[in-house]
């Protein structure tokens, strides 16, 4: 028994990490500070930003393995964009305005 347990620790740390992947150590640390929906939406959105940039900066240089990157930043892009999705959901749902 106590080993399923821990087994299911393991599993929700793991799926929490996997959910986490996409923001940096600093970056998770800023959204954890914003409450506020209006200051989370903020955030997303200035982070979403830095993924493009970086996309923009990757495809005008020939660099070996740029497409792995690329893909991976987008992939977080995506991802950030959920993260937005979710947090305007829950707010309007809550009945908050929200205006970045």
């Amino acid at each position: 028994m106590k080993t399923l347990i821990r087994c299911l620790l393991l599993a929700v740390s793991l799926a929490a990490q996997v959910q986490r992947d996409f923001l940096s150590a600093d970056e998770i640390d800023q959204i954890k500070e914003a409450q506020e929906p209006n200051l989370r939406l903020k955030l997303y959105a200035d982070f979403a930003k830095l993924r493009l940039d970086l996309v923009r900066n990757l495809l005008g240089k020939e660099k070996a393995g740029r497409s792995i990157l690329i893909h991976d930043t987008l992939d977080q892009y995506s991802k950030i964009l959920d993260a937005i999705d979710t947090v305007a959901d829950a707010a309007s749902a809550r009945k908050t305005d929200i205006s970045v």
